[in-house]
């Protein structure tokens, strides 16, 4: 059965409280972290996803655990979350790996399912892309086009 666990990281627990109600509702398993270094002691059990806030109130920042998330494993997704608009942050949260990025006060629950929604289209059109190059090979192998 394919892992539905997802990771909230955020030092905020009413926000996260709200976030994991939510991620519940849609048959999702949410496990709760209040500090980056509690996450990456879990990260090995390979969540779905990992929703990570960037001020996580203590030395590292969101950016910091982001790298090293990647570092070990890139094939998890990661939500980065802000507290407040900032297109430089959100654009290094990209750049360093991050598959989306919202804002914690102006984002509807609403818009976290689309992006649910939308990271299960892209593993699907991968899979896709790869049965078609793999049919292509065989029907090349085999003479037939």
């Amino acid at each position: 059965m394919k892992n539905k666990t997802i990771f909230v990281v955020d030092n905020d627990p009413f926000s996260a409280k709200k976030l994991r109600l939510h991620l519940e509702a849609l048959d999702f398993d949410v496990t709760y972290f209040a500090t980056g270094s509690e996450m990456m002691n879990h990260l090995t059990s390979n969540p779905l996803l990992i929703i990570l806030s960037h001020d996580l109130g203590e030395e590292n920042t969101g950016l910091d655990y982001l790298r090293l998330i990647k570092e070990i494993n890139r094939d998890i997704p990661v939500l980065f979350m802000l507290s407040q608009s900032n297109l430089n942050t959100a654009v290094h949260a990209l750049r360093l790996g991050a598959a989306f990025y919202m804002e914690k006060i102006n984002t509807s629950f609403e818009t976290i399912k689309n992006i649910l929604y939308d990271l299960d289209i892209e593993k699907k059109r991968k899979y896709y892309n790869f049965l078609r190059t793999f049919r292509q090979g065989v029907f090349n192998l085999y003479g037939v086009y």
